[in-house]
């Protein structure tokens, strides 16, 4: 699955774990381009459906971005992500409690970033053959945490 910014879900109510969404806007610097903006001082996110192939047994996500300004020294981001169930023929689950990403490195620039991490679905708790419902965060409580805005064009799920 590829996500580009204006096909993401608004997280905005309470039935979120996060809500508060990352907006959607053009890029500062390349206006033809959408993106996801994340706050670097309050929590945001953005959300998806997600089916799992019944064959699958790892989930890779790969998200694109670029701060928003350059910062002056390396600088840390970490995504998170909440799961919920929506099983065939019985109410959907409770969101999980987050699932925090690696933390990245951003470099000294504004350039877009490719970051790409692989996770067991069953260290997700996660089952092949269901429906879930996603929300993608930034966690902005991560040490040495990027001081700009994160500006998030896509967004990748890919099963093995």
């Amino acid at each position: 699955f590829a996500f580009a910014a204006t096909a993401l879900e608004s997280p905005n109510s309470s039935d979120w774990p996060v809500n508060v969404l990352a907006p959607t806007g053009a890029d500062v610097t390349y206006p033809s381009m959408n993106v996801r903006s994340f706050s670097n001082t309050v929590n945001q996110g953005v959300g998806f459906l997600m089916p799992i192939p019944s064959n699958a047994s790892n989930i890779t996500i790969i998200y694109t971005g670029r701060a928003g300004t350059a910062p002056g020294a390396s600088a840390s981001l970490q995504m998170g992500l909440y799961f919920r169930n929506i099983p065939n023929n019985a109410a959907v689950g409770a969101w999980s409690a987050v699932n925090n990403l690696t933390s990245v490195t951003v470099p000294t620039n504004a350039y877009f970033q490719y970051y790409t991490q692989t996770i067991a679905l069953a260290t997700l708790s996660l089952t092949a053959g269901n429906l879930y419902n996603v929300e993608f965060i930034r966690n902005t409580a991560v040490g040495s945490n990027l001081a700009y805005p994160w500006l998030m064009n896509e967004l990748q799920i890919i099963f093995t």
